[in-house]
């Protein structure tokens, strides 16, 4: 079977990006949800956006977590981590952001990060 998108949606491929979106330096590193806005990035309007994810943590694993802004629970996220040291792990995932092109982020407080870079590969809209 082939697959078939719903009409309207759109995907936008960003293409070769030049630099990543959000590093560490741009996070905050807490033990609480925060918002992320990448409004800047994809505009505003709820749209399904396309994250790649590096993290490492040399000592112990580290995660970020992401979730739409709505949401209050921690069932329906997704979850970038290494669970080992010896690698730096990438990944990519989709996480849908609010009509304000916002998401939030759960990054555990007291943890040092070697590296956590995030780019947006892509978004659908429609």
């Amino acid at each position: 079977m082939f697959f078939s998108r719903p009409a309207g949606d759109k995907y936008v491929n960003r293409g070769d990006c030049p630099e990543y979106d959000f590093t560490l330096a741009d996070l905050i590193t807490r033990d609480e949800w925060t918002c992320l806005d990448l409004s800047s990035v994809v505009g505003s309007g709820i749209k399904l956006v396309h994250i790649i994810c590096q993290i490492w943590r040399q000592t112990t694993a580290g995660a970020i977590l992401l979730r739409p802004h709505s949401f209050s629970g921690s069932k329906n996220i997704v979850d970038f981590c290494n669970a080992n040291t010896l690698w730096l792990v990438a990944a990519s995932d989709f996480v849908e952001t609010d009509k304000d092109g916002c998401l939030d982020y759960y990054l555990y407080g007291g943890l040092a990060y070697t590296t956590l870079n995030l780019t947006i590969k892509g978004w659908f809209t429609k």
